[in-house]
């Protein structure tokens, strides 16, 4: 959807106070039927998720496609509430970044240490199995 720093740069900057999405569903039918949504993702912070790693919003398309209820009331949420939301995205998101990228450097060590041990590090057929090459 957008960069979660972009986005709390500028709530948090007072340039804007909210984050409109306008999606068209298509039911691929006879006749084709459009729904469209238009509102505040900020109100539904609980359909998207934050990967640090990209730094991109992502839509839960499924779970809001399945629980949204246009008719049902809405609390709308202050603004402090969203970028309040929003920071605790980005700090998990950042969290998770952190120990997913150990994890990997680890696993990158370890993999260093095998290929320095072997004794010769030499491509094979063996090497290449686990490789696509037609």
């Amino acid at each position: 959807m957008v960069s979660i720093k972009k986005l709390l740069s500028a709530l948090v900057n007072c340039q804007i106070d909210s984050y409109y999405l306008l999606m068209i569903k298509l039911e691929i039918g006879s006749p084709i039927k459009p729904t469209i949504y238009f509102l505040d993702m900020l109100d539904y912070l609980e359909y998207v998720t934050f990967d640090s790693g990209p730094g991109q919003i992502m839509l839960k398309a499924a779970s809001f496609f399945r629980y949204y209820d246009p008719d049902a009331p809405m609390l709308r949420k202050s603004a402090k509430e969203k970028v309040s939301a929003l920071m605790e995205l980005l700090e998990d998101g950042e969290r998770r970044l952190k120990i997913n990228r150990e994890q990997k450097l680890l696993l990158y060590r370890q993999w260093f240490e095998d290929y320095v041990q072997a004794e010769a590090a030499k491509v094979t057929a063996a090497t290449q199995s686990g490789l696509i090459l037609r």
